[in-house]
């Protein structure tokens, strides 16, 4: 347990560190985490000898800044707070499920990433989140990426996934940072993968733009990126709606000839 909600209002934040190695382990059931409040880290290895439940409570952070061993068992992460992979985190057959609040950082899942019903953030604003498995997210599921500029996993956040990205909805959170404003022919390459398959997002927040500015999402589940493109002209879409009426004044002449 890291930090105590009754320690007088004081909140305490904590630093685990070492040349040895944490091992997490329960005699009966899911060994646990609960990250009352504070901001904690462990520096040292950490290795998962059971499946556990990682709850961190809203403002709350916990990072894992040095390698974290799931050994083939499942990490679920739960709780409003927020769980920061800043190195790797390997899962050895196991997977990672985010059932709520957060999970961001600059490191690499070796293994599955789930995203049940939390966000996840990839870098450290921004910055890239590396999976070597697959990625899902499912309806309750949200993917938050920042945008500061055009240089990725620099400037904007990434995705990088070995394997498949299935996204069987939930949202795609796209948000502007230090007052960066899109301009005509940006691309934003914010999912590499092997593959994008499912339905794909539900919903999408999109950040506004510019006057005479569009968001361009036709290559999203192609390729995983978002453009920005130019309104089309007044004119232009004139031209086409009087072609298409033409078209369709043609069409009714020959079927009324054909009848009579």
């Amino acid at each position: 347990q890291f930090g105590d909600a009754n320690d007088g209002g004081v909140v305490q934040s904590y630093a685990i560190v070492g040349a040895g190695s944490i091992n997490l382990d329960a005699d009966v059931g899911n060994a646990t985490i609960d990250v009352i409040d504070g901001v904690h880290q462990f520096q040292t290895v950490v290795n998962l000898n059971t499946a556990t439940d990682v709850s961190i409570a809203t403002g709350a952070f916990l990072s894992f800044n040095n390698v974290l061993n799931l050994n083939g068992f499942d990490l679920t992460k739960s709780g409003n707070g927020t769980m920061v992979i800043n190195n790797t985190l390997n899962t050895g057959g196991g997977s990672v499920v985010v059932s709520a609040g957060a999970l961001g950082g600059a490191g690499e899942v070796i293994g599955d990433l789930t995203n049940d019903g939390g966000t996840v953030t990839p870098g450290s604003s921004p910055g890239t989140l590396t999976v070597t498995g697959d990625f899902t997210q499912g309806p309750d599921g949200t993917l938050a990426i920042e945008l500061a500029g055009l240089l990725q996993g620099n400037n904007y956040d990434l995705l990088d996934v070995s394997g498949t990205v299935t996204l069987n909805g939930g949202l795609l959170d796209v948000i502007l940072l230090d007052g960066f404003q899109p301009s005509e022919g940006d691309v934003f390459d914010i999912l590499d993968a092997s593959a994008i398959g499912g339905a794909g997002f539900d919903s999408l927040n999109l950040p506004g733009l510019a006057d005479g500015l569009v968001w361009d999402t036709s290559s999203l589940m192609s390729g995983g990126s978002l453009s920005v493109s130019a309104v089309p002209e007044p004119s232009s879409v004139s031209l086409l709606l009087a072609a298409l009426g033409m078209i369709a004044l043609v069409g009714h002449r020959r079927e009324g000839h054909r009848r009579l």
